[in-house]
């Protein structure tokens, strides 16, 4: 089942947060990153100059993965997309408490 029904002011204002979230020079420094994807999935990978080239390890699984109501919030209201997931890059915190607010939505 597809949980989105976003108005355009909440829309709006969800995306805000997403942008003030995304860190994208902390993905450039050498070390480890979080990610949050579109679909609630959150990701710990390695970042800097091999970012992308190890596996993710997987922190908080997508609500369709675990058997929830299935929330994916368009990927056009995030500052990155690939393969048709938006995701953000940001420390823990800000993943936990941005998927949660993806599941109030």
């Amino acid at each position: 089942m597809l949980k989105y029904k976003m108005n355009g002011e909440v829309a709006d204002n969800f995306r805000d947060r997403l942008f003030s979230f995304h860190q994208p020079e902390l993905s450039k420094i050498d070390g480890s990153i979080y990610v949050l994807f579109s679909d609630g999935e959150i990701v710990l990978t390695k970042c800097g100059s091999i970012l992308w080239e190890h596996p993710l390890h997987s922190i908080e699984f997508g609500y369709e993965e675990i058997g929830q109501a299935y929330i994916k919030i368009p990927e056009e209201l995030w500052p990155n997309s690939y393969n048709g997931y938006g995701f953000i890059f940001c420390t823990r915190e800000q993943a936990l408490m941005l998927r949660e607010e993806m599941a109030n939505v």
